[in-house]
């Protein structure tokens, strides 16, 4: 064999390797979703403000997503935030401490989105308040 067609055989093995891990990775990612039973978090948006809070505030910080590394600019069709975890957050990262981040950083955009509601609330009853004055 020659040098070029052993260099070949080892990128091939080496992307075959990578394509595996990749395939083993979905179906693990696959089987812990599957035993969620469907219950994924999800931003809650339950009136009319709060979808329109939860797009302003995901779309802020999808541009954003660099400084969070697993978020993805552009998320999946169909949802409002998604995230992309690789092989490499996999194996330099600590898988818990991901877990937590995800669960966390999930709590923190509902936390953030009901106080955004509340303060848009409260200018509201302000501003109501201080327009019923002149009558």
């Amino acid at each position: 064999m020659t040098n070029g067609s052993t260099g070949i055989q080892k990128m091939a093995l080496i992307w075959l390797k990578q394509f595996f891990l990749l395939l083993n990775f979905e179906r693990t990612v696959e089987h812990n979703l599957s035993s969620f039973d469907g219950c994924l978090p999800e931003v809650k948006q339950a009136d009319e403000l709060e979808n329109i809070l939860a797009k302003k505030f995901l779309r802020f910080l999808s541009m954003r997503a660099e400084a969070f590394q697993v978020l993805r600019r552009k998320p999946v069709q169909g949802y409002d935030i998604s995230f992309l975890i690789t092989n490499y957050h996999c194996e330099e990262l600590q898988k818990q401490k991901l877990i937590d981040f995800i669960v966390q950083f999930m709590e923190d955009i509902d936390k953030e989105i009901s106080e955004l509601k509340m303060s848009v609330s409260t200018r509201g009853r302000l501003v109501a308040t201080e327009f019923l004055k002149q009558f």
